[in-house]
């Protein structure tokens, strides 16, 4: 499936370190996370030094 969006340079949250990676989407769904793609998109968004995370991660939190 070729994707419609890929986001270049992401920032990955993976433990101890981060790592960067490049994720493809096509019609809503996530196709392909890899270091570096070698595929191209009508769009494409360099995302270098942003975070990228899934919807569900709750970033606040309370330690009380």
């Amino acid at each position: 499936m070729n994707p419609t969006l890929i986001l270049r340079n992401c920032t990955l949250d993976d433990g101890p370190k981060n790592s960067t990676a490049d994720i493809a989407i096509a019609n809503s769904t996530i196709t392909a996370i890899e270091s570096r793609l070698d595929l191209t998109a009508p769009t494409e968004i360099d995302v270098a030094g942003k975070l990228v995370s899934p919807p569900f991660v709750e970033s606040l939190i309370h330690l009380d």
